[in-house]
């Protein structure tokens, strides 16, 4: 991921990352421990909550994932101890929804509105939340209350990071929440070895967006176990921390930018998702199991302004586009029926507008649509069906025609088969 280049970037060395920059996330886990040498400084006295009344007092963590997530994020760095922390100028907002490696579904509402209270109120400004874990077959009122608390978070410009989940499932044929939740500020983070080949014990598919390492990672020493025995973590818990640090780096990023500039306009919360994903390197193996095709890379040095480069910190000529709704490629759909579609069109962090076609193909050849078939169209800007400005997920409606038994198909660029098809019902 080409982290200790970020950390140059950013001044260090000599600057001290931990006093220069201050990032706030807001960890939703098993806790932390509060008294670790490497986090002690790093999490934040005032801001933290445990919701469950049967969970014992306070936030301290007493099982370690949530240690261990937050060291990836945030651990002091370069200090002769443990492990360094993608960004240590990160102050971690602990919130605690586990006590072992279940998370409650109740207590993530209950996080998510807690932080809500307290952007609220305290106007804090929030980059992310990180959360490490993934349900199927939760119960439908608690993956509403989860999608409207993440809403409510989208619309005061925090991402939510979450892991697609292991088990090699498929996500699109069942869900894992919250991160199958088709908001766009959730980013679901599956699992790749150091070389970006996907490990197949992770789950993934055109619902998850990125990859990052998730396999023989070092965590930070928790829970007083012997310094020497090390334990190696995997899975997508470490894949979506790692991605919750790049984002951190990347508010970094704007802050040095601030200091050097203060009239320089630090970026949206759509800008900063879509560099994550965007900026990453693309694999062959992560094609058909992510949205993009690629694990995410922090930064890359490129010789000059002209020459396309990756890293989200450096991102540029970067383009990602891929079909988001329907996810399959619809059964026959009856005269009148509509059509969501949705369609992420990136360059780096900007929105790529999206040119539809829409032809027929009932007799094997590309004809031209027959009269009152009307030709979908997307639109980034807040329209009906649209969502959300500027966040690269260009959405439409098409109404299904009367036209029973054609089949049509919608071709959104002509080189990305990305194609699809649908066939009205007799």
């Amino acid at each position: 991921m080409n982290v200790p280049q970020a950390w140059q970037a950013l001044g260090f060395p000599p600057v001290d990352l931990a006093s220069r920059y201050n990032v706030a996330i807001a960890l939703l886990d098993s806790g932390v421990k509060l008294d670790h040498p490497d986090l002690a400084l790093r999490i934040s006295p005032k801001y933290q909550f445990n919701p469950v009344k049967d969970f014992p007092p306070g936030v301290n963590d007493d099982f370690g994932h949530g240690t261990q997530m937050a060291g990836i994020i945030a651990a002091l760095g370069r200090n002769d101890q443990g492990i360094d922390g993608m960004m240590w100028g990160t102050t971690i907002m602990p919130c605690k929804v586990a006590e072992s490696g279940d998370a409650r579904p109740e207590a993530l509402v209950d996080c998510l509105s807690w932080l809500a209270r307290k952007i609220d109120v305290d106007t804090l400004d929030v980059a992310s939340v990180n959360y490490s874990f993934a349900a199927f077959c939760s119960v439908k009122a608690d993956i509403d209350a989860a999608e409207e608390g993440i809403r409510y978070l989208r619309a005061k410009g925090v991402l939510f990071v979450a892991s697609a989940g292991n088990g090699a499932g498929d996500n699109d044929k069942l869900p894992r929440y919250p991160a199958s939740i088709p908001l766009s500020n959730i980013i679901a983070v599956t699992t790749a070895d150091r070389d970006g080949t996907f490990v197949p014990n992770a789950s993934g598919k055109r619902t998850v967006h990125v990859a990052a390492p998730g396999s023989d990672i070092i965590p930070i020493p928790v829970l007083n176990r012997d310094p020497l025995c090390v334990n190696i973590l995997a899975g997508t818990s470490v894949a979506a921390a790692e991605v919750t640090g790049l984002i951190a780096l990347l508010r970094a990023q704007d802050q040095l930018r601030k200091l050097s500039d203060p009239s320089y306009q630090e970026r949206s919360w759509q800008q900063i998702r879509n560099l994550v994903l965007a900026g990453g390197i693309q694999s062959v193996s992560l094609r058909e199991v992510t949205i993009t095709g690629r694990m995410v890379r922090a930064w890359d040095d490129c010789p000059d302004d002209a020459t396309k480069c990756t890293g989200s910190m450096t991102c540029r000529n970067q383009i990602v586009r891929r079909r988001l709704l329907p996810v399959r490629d619809p059964t026959p759909r009856q005269p009148g029926a509509k059509l969501l579609l949705r369609y992420l069109s990136i360059n780096c962090e900007t929105p790529i507008q999206v040119p539809v076609e829409l032809v027929d193909v009932t007799d094997g050849t590309d004809a031209a649509p027959g009269p009152g078939v009307v030709i979908p169209s997307l639109n980034d800007s807040h329209v009906p069906p649209d969502e959300v400005a500027d966040d690269g997920e260009y959405t439409g409606e098409w109404v299904v025609p009367n036209t029973p038994g054609r089949t049509y198909r919608i071709r959104f660029w002509s080189d990305d088969q990305e194609d699809l098809t649908v066939t009205v019902a007799q």
